[in-house]
């Protein structure tokens, strides 16, 4: 069955389980909010080999339906 659509509204991906454990353990897992997920991203220019952009992702906050990179508010003295 089909797990989840990761990224809808860009090129996405479909999660489908072949078996009704796997669907059930991986569902939880995105009903948890445990699933870790790794991005790779296409750049304007070179950053160098090695490189790690290591920032949170949230919504666009004129285009909802897009992603992109916010303020990063764990580390500063305001929470």
């Amino acid at each position: 069955g089909i797990v989840h659509r990761l990224d809808k509204g860009t090129t996405g991906v479909l999660m489908v389980a072949k078996t009704k454990q796997a669907l059930a353990e991986l569902s939880k897992s995105f009903a948890d909010r445990t699933v870790k997920k790794t991005y790779i991203a296409i750049t304007v220019g070179n950053p160098g080999r090695g490189v790690v952009i290591d920032k949170p992702i949230g919504r666009h906050p004129k285009h909802r339906q897009r992603m992109r990179v916010v303020p990063d508010h764990r580390n500063n003295a305001y929470g």
